[in-house]
């Protein structure tokens, strides 16, 4: 992993460029940004669950294909240091044997003895010293922070030699090296307490009795005539837009933004976006056919599919987020997902986007109008797009 040059200053204005720029966006290259996240109180930046919004896979590529030209000195030092410290997350939260397969992520895989991430690990600690030597004291990480960084990165290494030389395992969870648990435990009894720090035994003792309590209390259902949980329960209830029938929908307001469908323009960047969101889409869908060979070579680019010069710059996101999971998806997929990406902006123009909203469904509208724009262009089988869409 490059060790980026020293620019410690400037970096989080550049996420908050990147979600200014997408704010309001129908498809958005870095989806998790969020008001909270690029903005966050004193109170908010402990939020672990916001601070993975900024430092996450998808906002990492984000960063490194953004066309906005206003942090290009520190734009490259950015995408660096956002790849450092979500090294370090997946070395360091590594809670099962298997989530580096299931994520298909080496860096999530177990720790074993002599293990290459190591050469990470100390080449982080490098740079976390030539950070902290710069003049100055703005700009840097606390004392604190830098020495428990630091301890850590170099003691989970010797702390893996050891169980697995001296102790005979096989392989190390980095996650029940931390006490990140223990304090999420700890400050559930506080929450239950009324948000009291300072906790007595009698108040550890009835709040253990609630969190267990509440993890075995289910929600007897008089319908099933059996016991499900209230997450199961609330599921049930069907959403009222289900009631519509194909019978029952009213294009005729619609049918005139056919027409301009074409006139709605995209940027390279947005083409990116469009060609990971139909990659995504033909995986979900690919999940029922999977014996279908027909359906497969028709919507997506076999394994070994290299992109030519023309196509390259179009899958630069698949190829940035890719770990070997992805789909590559056709042009007739592709083509299908910008015309349902344009429906919405030609509906909008024709003064039609209030009407969608309130008379709805708008799912089931957007994808009629699909089918019927590509059936009058004839970009592709009709039968092929309605089983896609």
């Amino acid at each position: 992993m490059p060790i980026p040059p020293l620019y410690p200053f400037g970096i989080f204005q550049d996420g908050r460029l990147l979600y200014s720029s997408e704010r309001g966006s129908l498809a958005k290259l870095a989806p998790q940004l969020t008001a909270k996240a690029c903005f966050p109180s004193s109170i908010e930046r402990q939020n672990f669950r916001l601070v993975l919004k900024v430092f996450n896979d998808l906002t990492l590529s984000a960063l490194e294909i953004q066309n906005d030209k206003r942090c290009e000195e520190y734009r490259n030092n950015t995408s660096t240091f956002v790849r450092i410290l979500l090294t370090l997350w997946k070395i360091f939260n590594v809670s099962t044997p298997f989530k580096g397969i299931h994520l298909n992520d080496n860096l999530s895989t177990p720790l074993i003895l002599h293990d290459e991430r190591f050469i990470n690990l100390a080449r982080i600690v490098y740079w976390l010293d030539a950070w902290q030597s710069l003049p100055g004291k703005s700009g840097k990480l606390s004392e604190q922070t830098y020495t428990s960084l630091k301890h850590a990165c170099i003691a989970l290494e010797q702390i893996t030699n050891y169980l697995t030389e001296s102790c005979g395992f096989s392989y190390v969870l980095s996650e029940f090296l931390q006490t990140d648990p223990l304090e999420h435990h700890f400050g559930l009894y506080c929450m239950m307490t009324g948000s009291n720090y300072h906790i007595s035994y009698i108040q550890i003792l009835e709040s253990e009795r609630r969190l267990k309590l509440s993890n075995i209390l289910k929600m007897f259902s008089d319908q099933q005539d059996s016991c499900q949980s209230i997450y199961t329960f609330v599921k049930s209830f069907t959403s009222p837009f289900s009631t519509f029938s194909d019978d029952q929908l009213d294009l005729e307001p619609y049918l005139g933004v056919i027409d301009d469908v074409l006139s709605i323009e995209y940027t390279q960047q947005i083409l990116q976006l469009l060609a990971f969101i139909g990659g995504y889409s033909f995986y979900k869908f690919l999940k029922g056919f999977q014996e279908c060979r027909l359906c497969t070579d028709t919507l997506t680019y076999d394994k070994e599919f290299k992109p030519d010069s023309d196509s390259i710059s179009q899958f630069k996101l698949l190829q940035l987020t890719d770990r070997g999971g992805l789909k590559y998806p056709s042009e007739h997929v592709l083509s299908s997902v910008i015309t349902l990406w344009r429906i919405p902006f030609a509906i909008e123009d024709n003064d039609h986007l209030a009407n969608l909203l309130v008379h709805g469904p708008a799912r089931k509208i957007l994808v009629e109008l699909t089918l019927i724009f590509m059936e009058d262009n004839a970009s592709i089988d009709i039968w092929k797009a309605k089983s896609y869409l």
